[in-house]
């Protein structure tokens, strides 16, 4: 099980940097529904790796960056098509 829980804190930090790594080398909008479903991803995963190890001020900070994330594809989502940006 540690090594499953292990493994949910390397993924989730890859995916985080990664939707980093994305939006500033411009190729991802950071608007774009691929950025928010990568950052709703990783800290999930991170929420789990940091329950897990007890540490409630990082969990906290993953809620609320999971809040932000939910937020960001509820309002891709809700948005106009036409305004709509995926890529770049």
């Amino acid at each position: 099980m540690s090594v499953l829980i292990d493994a949910c804190g390397f993924v989730g930090a890859a995916c985080l940097v990664f939707a980093y790594l994305m939006v500033t080398t411009q190729h991802w909008s950071q608007i774009s529904l691929k950025y928010h479903l990568t950052n709703l991803t990783a800290t999930g995963l991170l929420l789990v790796y940091s329950l897990h190890k007890l540490a409630y001020a990082n969990a906290l900070l993953n809620v609320v960056w999971l809040a932000v994330a939910i937020f960001g594809v509820y309002s891709w989502t809700t948005r106009p098509k036409r305004h709509r940006r995926t890529a770049r």
